[in-house]
């Protein structure tokens, strides 16, 4: 919760000008409240029983602008914060997309990217919510209880200590039901996380949905879940309803209790009738902001699980070396480093059997390398080593001499362009889908495009280059896809070119263009299953049962 704490004092740090205005509508807000049961003595006993028209007159005239001033202060208050909230909120967020951007590969294998993000909306709303009109309320009604107690104390201390005493009483009763909320929420989040992370399951695998006919099916482990999930809102909801009976009671028993003991003073001429409405009225006022100050505890019950959640997110793993560093090269030697190197490399996911034993090879700059094996022996993991997407169990990775974890994931990305069997585009056009990042001018763009043969469809598309991709680039055909894939590839004009499967999909007209051609002054690393791609590569490995075997070429440089 110290991270929390932070959070909120640099927030309050930042809006200071909003707090400022709070304290001042706060303070304003006290005096009215303590200023109005005494205005109402003045109406009861001066101007009605006193048959006074001129102090009655301005008793309600001060009355009337003193209730007109609490009104206007509350708008003011929630206006500003509102800023605040907002100010809060995009902290957390922002917070939030950096820790996703900085946690391992593997986490999003584990859980569904839904998940992930229903668990941190879920959380930075409740904790954003610290700053609703809730606190601006509890802030509020701390001035108005000593307000309210300087009042009371003034008409009748004796009656004064005595509500404080039974007050005490409410406490008990919300420290009680704020410890079972607490509880209570954390078995809602976890429902409810888990039947989003089901939900979102059968949406990415709605096709074999269709196909094998499982509506039915998972039509019923829907209802299982959603029962689940309601039990779980339902014991939330009427817990909240206890609590309210509960302390509605105690207000109500603690009220009667006072028109009791104020009406036999009245009658015992102890006190006037003002000076028991001005009583009632703080008590009102004071039983009114305790319970809300009270209610706190109760309120920060269901924020707690989601701060946990929240914060213990922010301090879990993260990439090693992720930021850029600056690395000078000798220029003579640039001819004598391999680019990529491995030395004695295992790996193996969570500890399980090794997908690479032991491997260890050598890349020089402007070498044409290719990769097959069976599907599943790791290839591809041997591309997510190189980029720094996973760490190898032991030995060691280098690229131009310098082994990665001392350069920086940012430094060795930046040197690395990727073209994926399976590359993924975003909901947006295509020209941001080719230029990620928008770094380069159009013309560029075009004659990429060209290269890679992308330019013959992209330009008969309604809008061109502007032309929305839709989700997932589904409006696109797989060739399609690959090109603009290749296309990304030759505008980042990286150092390295890792083409995993990167044809898939292409014709055979799209094949005459090879990538050893778009690729020629790059060092090129590729994966694929077409024997015709092998032709003009420098090298051949073979991986297989996590052992990587040279089947043709040359010793290196």
């Amino acid at each position: 919760m110290d991270a929390l704490k932070y959070d909120l004092k640099q927030v309050i740090f930042i809006c200071k000008r909003q707090v400022l205005l709070l304290f001042v509508c706060i303070i304003i807000e006290g005096c009215m409240t303590y200023a109005q049961p005494l205005l109402l003595t003045k109406i009861t006993d001066q101007g009605i029983l006193g048959k006074n028209l001129t102090a009655l007159l301005s008793a309600v005239l001060f009355f009337v602008a003193a209730k007109v001033s609490v009104a206007g202060m509350g708008v003011l208050r929630s206006y500003e914060f509102v800023k605040i909230h907002n100010q809060m909120f995009g902290r957390l967020n922002e917070k939030a997309f950096a820790k996703l951007y900085r946690i391992p590969i593997s986490m999003y294998k584990e859980k569904n990217g839904m998940q992930i993000l229903q668990a941190l909306q879920t959380d930075i709303q409740s904790l954003s919510s610290i700053f609703d009109e809730i606190a601006a309320l509890s802030v509020g009604a701390v001035f108005q209880v000593i307000a309210g107690a300087v009042g009371l104390s003034v008409i009748s201390p004796q009656m004064t200590i005595l509500l404080f005493a039974m007050i005490a009483a409410k406490f008990i009763i919300v420290v009680f039901f704020s410890q079972r909320k607490k509880e209570v929420v954390k078995e809602n989040l976890l429902m409810n996380n888990q039947f989003m992370a089901w939900l979102e399951e059968q949406i990415s695998g709605i096709r074999e949905m269709k196909l094998w006919n499982l509506y039915t099916f998972q039509n019923n482990e829907l209802k299982k879940l959603q029962k689940k999930l309601l039990q779980s809102y339902q014991k939330s909801a009427m817990w909240d309803q206890k609590y309210s009976f509960c302390e509605v009671s105690v207000d109500t028993l603690i009220m009667g209790f006072l028109y009791l003991l104020g009406g036999y003073l009245v009658i015992m001429g102890k006190t006037t009738a003002g000076s028991l409405l001005a009583f009632i009225t703080y008590c009102s006022n004071i039983t009114g902001s305790i319970t809300l100050l009270i209610d706190v505890r109760y309120y920060f019950a269901r924020i707690k699980p989601s701060a946990e959640r929240f914060y213990e997110f922010l301090n879990g793993k993260e990439e090693k070396a992720i930021f850029s560093k600056k690395v000078c090269y000798n220029e003579n030697d640039k001819e004598l480093i391999p680019v990529i190197e491995f030395c004695d490399v295992t790996f193996s996911y969570h500890g399980q059997k090794p997908v690479l034993d032991g491997i260890s090879f050598q890349i020089y700059q402007g070498e044409k390398v290719a990769i097959i094996g069976n599907n599943g022996v790791g290839k591809s993991t041997l591309f997510d080593l190189i980029t720094g997407l996973y760490q190898p169990d032991q030995g060691i990775i280098k690229i131009k001499g310098r082994d990665i974890r001392e350069l920086g994931l940012e430094t060795i990305r930046g040197k690395i362009a990727v073209v994926s069997q399976n590359p993924f585009f975003y909901n947006t056009s295509v020209i941001d889908n080719i230029d990620l990042g928008r770094r380069n001018n159009m013309e560029d763009v075009v004659q990429v495009c060209r290269l890679s043969g992308a330019d013959s469809f992209i330009s008969q598309m309604e809008e061109g280059y502007e032309t929305m991709l839709g989700n997932r680039g589904l409006k696109l055909s797989g060739g399609e896809r690959q090109k603009i894939a290749v296309s990304r590839a030759l505008l980042k004009k990286a150092e390295i070119v890792l083409l995993d499967e990167a044809t898939t999909g292409y014709d055979v007209d799209s094949r005459k263009h090879t990538m050893e051609s778009l690729f020629s002054k790059q060092t090129l690393v590729k994966v694929t299953h077409q024997e015709e791609e092998l032709r003009g590569m420098d090298s051949i490995y073979r991986l297989h049962r996590g052992k990587l075997e040279r089947i043709r070429g040359g010793e290196g440089k």
